[in-house]
């Protein structure tokens, strides 16, 4: 038993022996590892600095546009108005071409417009086949008007419901323009025609009550005065005047032309009498319209008829065959009307062919000048006097110098912070010294991927009289300037997950702690918070060293950096 324990507790050393010296190894190595970084370490403090926020890229220098002058008609070059290098404006000329093709094709195009311009007013000018179109028309319409009045006429219809009095021709019998057919007369009331003296026409007005006596053993009746006439006619009694009496109910016994008294009672207890008709409402005779012969009677004597109704009918072949012929000359003259607007539709249409041939001519012979497209440099020519030139071919070239263009490849990562309109400076390889002012007028909206890297083209224009097309030149975009920020080197800013952190050295210890990162460009960053003036950061290796080890007693570097001092 004794020498059972003795062998564990020599295993039991050796074991306990190993693990030490395991565990002092890996405290040397840790140390000798530490040490390695605090001598590697590279700190900093957090100082307030002017921050600016700028984008640079190079390129060379462009021109905004470039044109290639073409003449767009063919001919033979007279004039040569300028030489290479020559400033130009936009439209001024720069030679002149002959084509007299083109300027007989100019000519005759005008003389087909004023030909069909003259062919249309022919049509439609007051005295053109338009108007006398329509006048026929008119004419047409009147005799048809007419025709159909004297057709209308054939059949005789009473003017006014009534009673049909007399019927004064029979069937077979002739008659004339105006001849009496037959009257009709309206006797659902009646009317007294009187004349009374002259001496008492002063006594009477118009409203007055009156009573009518109808003579024998009928009672009278009563009405009023409706009218007194203005012009006197000799009578058994002097001169009379004549009175229009009516009657307001006229019973069963009052007939058209009953003699009658009329009294009119005055106020002074005295009265006027005065001797009168019967008459009907309203009385017409019948006139032929037309001369004809009596075809049909329709009604007899003494019967009632309604307004409109027909009496008799004529027969006249003659205006049956003048209504046809006026209806088949209307219908032909509406027939010409149509025909003529459609005409004059079509002249309209060939003065409109006509008029854009002859500004298509125009245009043509126009070119015949060739002018400058845009403003710029004339940077080359290649025609002469009497050279014959195509209307596709390029003869000259014209490059706008102002404003010049630096386009620069930008890095996607920073696209996103540009914006049409920031300013820019230029400096140019070939000018040193100086620095132009330029503007960012366009961002490409495509990028072009080169070895894995995608760049997006910004072009900045700048003004620079001394700048030559194809120099070098670098340009700085300005993104955003911030005064007296806290900053720290960007190398210190360690990003997890789109949250900032930086290492201070606090107490001679490391401390992880988290920030709020503001603006930045390629040396600094803003630090908004989370640190203060004066702290000091680790800016490279022990950042990046495990400060906390379990079972080591590790050391931090002094706030001068150099030494050790146990935590």
């Amino acid at each position: 038993m004794k020498k059972l324990t003795t062998w564990l507790l020599i295993v039991a050393l050796v074991v306990g022996g190993g693990y030490v010296l395991l565990r002092i190894r890996e405290f040397r190595q840790a140390r000798a590892a530490f040490r390695d970084a605090v001598q590697n370490t590279v700190t900093a403090f957090v100082e307030r600095r002017d921050l600016d926020v700028v984008v640079t890229g190079k390129g060379t220098v462009q021109t905004k546009d470039k044109r290639a002058v073409r003449p767009g008609v063919s001919g033979t070059v007279t004039q040569v108005l300028i030489k290479e290098g020559d400033l130009v404006r936009a439209g001024s000329p720069l030679f002149v071409l002959e084509n007299e093709v083109l300027l007989y094709q100019l000519e005759q195009a005008r003389l087909d417009l004023a030909l069909a311009e003259q062919a249309l007013a022919n049509m439609t000018g007051p005295a053109g086949t338009r108007a006398k179109a329509e006048l026929a028309l008119r004419q047409a319409e009147l005799d048809l008007e007419s025709a159909r009045e004297k057709l209308d006429g054939l059949a005789v219809r009473t003017p006014i419901g009534g009673d049909l009095w007399d019927i004064h021709v029979k069937e077979g019998d002739s008659v004339r323009v105006g001849q009496v057919l037959a009257t009709v007369a309206d006797t659902s009331s009646f009317s007294v025609d009187a004349r009374v003296r002259q001496a008492d026409l002063r006594k009477l007005t118009i409203g007055h009550s009156v009573t009518i006596k109808p003579g024998g053993d009928m009672k009278p009746v009563y009405g009023k005065i409706e009218d007194i006439g203005s012009e006197g006619i000799p009578g058994a009694k002097g001169i009379e005047f004549p009175v229009k009496v009516s009657i307001d109910d006229p019973g069963t016994d009052i007939r058209s032309g009953m003699s009658v008294q009329v009294d009119c009672h005055l106020r002074n207890g005295s009265k006027v009498s005065m001797t009168g008709t019967v008459v009907p409402k309203d009385r017409r005779d019948i006139e032929a319209e037309v001369a004809a012969t009596v075809q049909e009677i329709h009604e007899r004597e003494g019967s009632m008829v309604e307004a409109g109704g027909l009496i008799m009918t004529l027969e006249q072949s003659s205006v049956t065959i003048a209504y046809d012929q006026a209806e088949t000359a209307y219908e032909s003259a509406r027939q010409t009307l149509e025909s003529c607007e459609s005409q004059i539709e079509e002249q309209r249409l060939r003065v409109e062919q006509a008029r854009v041939n002859a500004k298509d001519k125009e245009n043509a012979a126009a070119k015949l000048t060739v002018k400058s497209p845009i403003d710029g440099k004339v940077t080359s020519l290649t025609i002469e006097r009497g050279d014959e030139v195509t209307a596709n071919e390029a003869v000259a070239e014209v490059v706008a110098v102002t404003p010049l263009t630096v386009v620069i490849p930008v890095d996607e990562l920073d696209v996103a912070l540009l914006s049409v309109g920031l300013t820019a400076k230029v400096e140019v390889d070939a000018v040193p010294g100086r620095v132009f002012e330029g503007t960012v007028s366009k961002i490409a909206h495509e990028g072009k991927v080169q070895q894995g890297i995608t760049n997006f083209d910004v072009t900045i224009e700048v003004e620079a009289e001394e700048v030559r097309l194809g120099m070098s030149a670098t340009a700085t975009i300005s993104v955003s300037s911030k005064k007296a920020v806290l900053s720290v080197p960007v190398e210190a800013v360690i990003w997890e997950q789109d949250q900032a952190y930086v290492t201070k050295i606090e107490d001679g210890r490391t401390v992880r702690t988290r920030v709020k990162v503001g603006v930045q460009n390629d040396l600094y960053a803003e630090i908004a918070s989370g640190l203060n003036e004066g702290d000091e950061i680790v800016v490279s290796g022990l950042s990046d060293y495990p400060v906390n080890l379990r079972g080591f007693r590790m050391f931090a570097p002094s706030r001068s950096g150099s030494g050790l001092r146990p935590r």
